[in-house]
């Protein structure tokens, strides 16, 4: 009887003692999976760490090297605008004005109507201050009004090849509009002949206007006439160029 009461308590204390050993393997293997988890977890949250970290230094990095091209494009900006600036003045300085610039104008006209530049050239080269010229001429004509378109309304110079004509706004009596023109008015002048084309100009007493014909240059000056309804015409010849 007493063996197999110590049998009985030898299989308990084994079971017992299998129970802790259990429990203890059980308690090593959470825990070792526990520790190995948290390893884990440390070493995902460093290298996630050092992920951003890199993020952030090539981020500051791309900053710097933005902030370095801005500065060198704002450097070139500023360049380029002294640059300009120093242009403009430069231009202000030797842009031609006045009587300069005007001439400079007829003759960019010119040349875009189809002149030879050389003729031009040439044309410019031969003129001088010292004018060969004729002594004027002076005739009278009557100008043209609604009411009134007078025999005597054209005259002609250089051989009766360059006619001059004029029309007017009819002076205003006590009785109403009268048969000549009115001199505070603005008149119309034609310049018209063989070889010429028609010329109109007009405006307030006294009116002048330069007529270029073959060798010869024509300025003409229309004035008012002593006699009412009538305008003297002027015409100097001069030789061209």
């Amino acid at each position: 009887m007493g063996f197999g009461i110590y049998d009985s308590e030898r299989r308990y204390r084994r079971r017992g003692v299998w129970r802790v050993v259990k429990f203890l393997l059980f308690a090593v293997l959470v825990g070792g999976t526990g520790l190995f988890a948290y390893q884990l977890a440390i070493e995902g949250a460093r290298t996630s760490e050092q992920r951003e970290a890199r993020k952030l230094s090539e981020l500051s990095e791309t900053e710097a090297k933005l902030r370095r091209t801005i500065a060198g494009l704002e450097d070139e900006l500023q360049q380029e605008r002294s640059k300009a600036r120093g242009l403009e003045e430069k231009l202000v300085r030797e842009m031609p004005s006045g009587e300069a610039k005007a001439l400079i104008e007829l003759l960019a006209e010119r040349i875009k109507n189809g002149i030879d530049v050389k003729r031009l050239a040439f044309v410019i080269g031969t003129v001088q201050n010292q004018r060969n010229c004729q002594e004027p001429q002076t005739k009278r004509f009557f100008v043209q009004t609604p009411l009134q378109r007078g025999v005597a309304s054209t005259v002609t110079f250089a051989n009766e090849t360059i006619a001059i004509s004029g029309s007017g706004v009819a002076s205003r009596g006590p009785s109403g509009a009268e048969a000549w023109f009115d001199p505070g008015q603005p008149i119309t002048v034609r310049i018209s002949g063989l070889g010429i084309q028609p010329v109109d100009f007009g405006g307030i007493l006294p009116l002048s206007h330069v007529v270029v014909f073959k060798d010869a240059e024509y300025r003409f000056v229309i004035t008012p006439a002593q006699q009412r309804g009538f305008v003297q015409a002027s015409a100097e010849r001069c030789s061209y160029p």
